[in-house]
């Protein structure tokens, strides 16, 4: 089996929920176990910022997050 297609079988099956985003934290893939986890169909999330996920504080906060982790490497 090709890396691609082993890596693409494991994220799918993974118990444990896995997203991820872009820079922008738009998110680009979520498998089904985070689909589960959080209650939504994928066409309701794929494109949406990371943030709909989070509870306050760190909803209104996260996009911050990112910018300052682009323009530092620091990570908080």
């Amino acid at each position: 089996m090709e890396s691609a297609k082993l890596l693409s079988a494991i994220i799918e099956t993974a118990i444990d929920g896995i997203i991820t985003i872009d820079d922008k934290g738009l998110i680009e893939s979520i498998n089904p176990s985070a689909l589960k986890i959080f209650g939504y169909e994928e066409q309701d999330l794929i494109g949406k910022n990371i943030s709909v996920l989070m509870p306050e504080p760190d909803k209104s906060r996260h996009d911050g997050y990112l910018h300052r982790y682009q323009n530092t490497g620091e990570k908080k």
